[in-house]
């Protein structure tokens, strides 16, 4: 017990003592993710569309899908990564990106990510996606999901083109 309060007087203290250090790395994701900031058609590949809008809120990113999703994206400090914490219809999800190589998103940018999708009746799904930057304009996920339990993995693909 005396170590844990000990190890969390040190943490709080480096909290206090560091926020610029993490305010600077936040901002550097931040600006890095800025990528998506825009108005985006997602076409599917069963051949619908949705419209994808993510909006800059200073700090964090919101992002909106036909009126049906909310997400909001920002740096989680404890996981160092840009995660994005969304709900709409029947379920929530948490999806969480790296910081990829380079100083900005460009054609050729590319990463694997994951995230988790909770159904309101108790289901879970796993995904692992793969992003690719094909131009400043367009980019595309790659992936697979599955529920927990099951063996049946289920794959999709999404391509999204901005227009504002």
């Amino acid at each position: 017990m005396k170590s844990f309060v000990c190890g969390a007087i040190a943490v709080g203290c480096l909290l206090f003592v560091c926020p610029e250090s993490r305010a600077d790395e936040a901002q550097d994701f931040h600006d890095y993710y800025s990528y998506f900031q825009a108005t985006w058609i997602l076409d599917f590949e069963d051949g619908t569309e949705s419209v994808l809008v993510c909006s800059d809120r200073t700090t964090y990113n919101l992002v909106q899908v036909s009126g049906q999703y909310t997400e909001m994206w920002g740096y989680d400090p404890v996981q160092k990564m840009w995660t994005g914490y969304g709900f709409g219809d029947a379920g929530r999800w948490e999806y969480r990106f790296p910081r990829p190589t380079g100083e900005a998103i460009e054609a050729g940018t590319k990463w694997d990510f994951d995230g988790t999708t909770w159904l309101a009746n108790g289901t879970k799904i796993v995904s692992k996606q793969t992003f690719t930057c094909i131009d400043a304009d367009h980019w595309e996920l790659r992936g697979t999901q599955q529920i927990e339990g099951d063996e049946q993995l289920s794959k999709f693909g999404i391509r999204a083109r901005r227009i504002k």
